[in-house]
């Protein structure tokens, strides 16, 4: 199978910019197909491995995880390992900061719709 056929059956499942190398992605496509990952169901989740180190899914609330876990703030869930507010507060900042260069984004306005957890209301 080539990398356009597995591709086309990531977009016939996934809801995603048809453009694999599109920066909203933030993920490494190319990588997974050539590690030989299939292409997950829908609302499946992709490996970690593959996970850019900005991606939006990468920090999971301790009290979201299965089961929750109430003594940690964060999960990293690309390294698999705890992580504090903070963490997550940077890594959504240089997200949209990257974002923001790019003309995908506008942190300006995004950084005022932070609330009290360091969360932004915009999903990237």
């Amino acid at each position: 199978m080539t990398f356009e056929d597995w591709w086309s059956q990531v977009l016939s499942i996934h809801d995603i910019p048809i453009d694999p190398n599109d920066a909203n992605h933030f993920y490494d496509y190319k990588a997974a197909f050539e590690a030989g990952i299939e292409v997950p169901g829908e609302g499946e989740s992709w490996p970690p491995a593959f996970m850019h180190d900005l991606n939006s899914d990468r920090f999971v609330k301790g009290d979201d995880l299965d089961p929750p876990n109430y003594n940690i703030d964060y999960w990293d869930t690309k390294y698999d390992q705890p992580a504090e507010a903070i963490d997550m507060i940077r890594n959504t900042y240089r997200r949209e900061e990257v974002l923001d260069q790019k003309g995908l984004f506008d942190v300006g306005t995004e950084i005022a719709n932070i609330d009290n957890q360091g969360e932004s209301d915009v999903q990237v």
